[in-house]
């Protein structure tokens, strides 16, 4: 080991990366079939993510509309690319607000700056839910004693 301070700094940044990565991934071996795990993972951070989007402006007459195409615009993305990680898929979402906040009339002059917000939280919800959730390996109950 002539560079041992080399390989200790490239022995951490490979352990930081591998946390990272474990962060906001879903269950899908590339080049598999997605597996039902796979497709609710995918199924449940999209719905995340519209729930945000609606969370944010419930108020506005726009918001149901924008929240349920982010939500097909995202279960589009993730079928064809399954095993691209959340953290692309969920921040690659086709913008809605142009559509959506376009078909107003009269104009909402705050709709494009609300949802593109809305948006931007969504895709924080998509890739930060918890899922899947670890499970812990069960215990054994202690033997009872006489």
């Amino acid at each position: 080991a002539r560079h041992p301070m080399l390989l200790a700094a490239v022995a951490a940044l490979a352990a930081a990366t591998a946390v990272a990565d474990a962060v906001g991934t879903c269950p899908c071996p590339v080049f598999q079939d997605p597996s039902k795990d796979c497709q609710d993972c995918h199924r449940v951070r999209c719905r995340i993510g519209g729930w945000e989007i609606h969370r944010q402006c419930a108020d506005a007459s726009w918001c149901y509309d924008a929240a349920s195409s982010w939500v097909k615009h995202c279960l589009d993305y993730s079928q064809a690319a399954p095993w691209t990680t959340m953290s692309t898929t969920c921040k690659s979402i086709v913008d809605v607000c142009g559509t959506v906040c376009g078909k107003l009339f009269p104009p909402d002059s705050s709709c494009n700056y609300r949802c593109t917000l809305a948006q931007g939280s969504a895709a924080h919800a998509c890739l930060s839910f918890p899922w899947p959730e670890e499970v812990a390996s069960p215990v054994a109950a202690p033997a009872p004693t006489a």
